[in-house]
């Protein structure tokens, strides 16, 4: 058996298990080609370019989430995390936008 096979195995949830909620971004798919073991994998990875919380995962697709998430080539984070991330680029984008309406206002 392959030892990439072996590694996900061990990863795959068990039935009962809770998997929590998580959003994941890949920025280079061809980084995680020897984690692959078909093209729906490839296909999944590459719908992943900006934080995106998959559907409907099979067991193995969320091992390889896990493992490409302990080898460093895709990045993971609660949903909690991601939304308060977010939270905070808005509003990071909101004050650089009023601090533009002021100087415009300033120098008019």
């Amino acid at each position: 058996i392959a030892g990439v096979r072996v590694v996900r195995a061990a990863l795959e949830p068990t039935p009962s298990e809770a998997v929590p909620a998580r959003v994941y971004r890949c920025p280079e798919v061809a980084a995680c080609e020897p984690w692959l073991t078909d093209a729906s994998e490839r296909e999944l990875l590459e719908t992943l370019g900006a934080f995106r919380r998959p559907e409907a995962l099979t067991g193995a697709q969320q091992a390889l989430l896990r493992v490409l998430e302990r080898e460093g080539r895709i990045e993971a984070l609660s949903v909690e995390d991601w939304e308060e991330r977010e939270r905070l680029r808005r509003e990071e984008e909101l004050r650089q936008a009023e601090e533009e309406a002021w100087i415009i206002e300033e120098a008019l």
